[in-house]
């Protein structure tokens, strides 16, 4: 059941929701990165499981975890399911020429999301069209990958700080910084 995997799934979010690359870990940099900026244009073959989750108020990011699912932060789902889209195989988000759009049926958002400190930030969205013969993300299930330390790549749309177009998918590694840099970090 997609629910019970997602329960033991944990994910890097950083300001809107990245989808995470469940490759193997490089080596930390020695300095962690203030923001997600300064990335590089990512390809279809290395991200084909992330889309983009759009609302008239804004834009987050989510990763296709079965057909008819895609696995997003809670803090974006603050409107009706109706009032998104989600947008698969587009690299550039203004490109109506390119990849495929679904409706949003219906969002699960976890019963212990706390909008004070963001802990179970995650939403669960069903799509009222599904994505057939789509990459389904990976679930990474090495403790290796999930620790202080690890690089994962980050995939997403959003604000760049200027390093880049914002309607333009863009990956960066970044460090996870451990849990309790997370849990205590009050942004």
């Amino acid at each position: 059941d997609t629910f019970q995997h997602v329960r033991d799934l944990r994910i890097l979010l950083y300001d809107a929701a990245l989808a995470v690359d469940a490759q193997a870990p490089q080596a930390a940099p020695a300095a962690a990165q203030a923001s997600v900026v300064g990335g590089q244009p990512a390809t279809l073959a290395e991200w084909g499981f992330t889309v983009g989750v759009v609302s008239p108020k804004g834009l987050c990011s989510g990763s296709v975890i079965a057909p008819t699912k895609v696995l997003t932060a809670a803090h974006c789902m603050i409107k009706p399911a109706s009032t998104y889209t989600a947008i698969q195989g587009r690299a550039d988000l203004t490109d109506d020429s390119v990849g495929r759009v679904s409706g949003i049926s219906k969002v699960w958002i976890h019963p212990g999301y706390n909008t004070r400190n963001n802990r179970n930030d995650f939403a669960i969205l069903t799509l009222a069209k599904p994505f057939t013969r789509v990459p389904v993300i990976a679930l990474e299930t090495s403790a290796k990958a999930d620790r202080k330390g690890a690089v994962p790549t980050v995939y997403g749309w959003g604000d760049t700080a200027d390093t880049g177009p914002n309607d333009t998918l863009q990956k960066v590694a970044v460090p996870d910084l451990g849990d309790d840099a997370c849990l205590t970090n009050k942004e």
